[in-house]
């Protein structure tokens, strides 16, 4: 089952994974100065990534949710 819910779902959690990487980019590049404090940057450019990687699973209605969203944060990691 994990096997083939990774290899099935390779794209969609390479991309959300790659998604993640948008906070640190935004606070290497000094964009996350463009909001009023650094900490609710943080906060909010946090909650989008999540909020968009919960909606693009729920869209997808993926039978393995959890699977597909631990992968994405393995790759994050990575």
């Amino acid at each position: 089952m994990l096997k083939t819910t990774i290899q099935a779902n390779k794209l969609l959690i390479f991309t959300l994974g790659t998604l993640a990487v948008l906070r640190p980019l935004a606070k290497i590049t000094h964009l996350i100065h463009l909001f009023p404090t650094d900490k609710m940057g943080s906060l909010l450019l946090t909650l989008l990534i999540s909020l968009i990687w919960f909606g693009t699973v729920l869209v997808k209605q993926n039978r393995h949710p959890i699977i597909v969203l631990a992968s994405a944060g393995l790759i994050y990691a990575l």
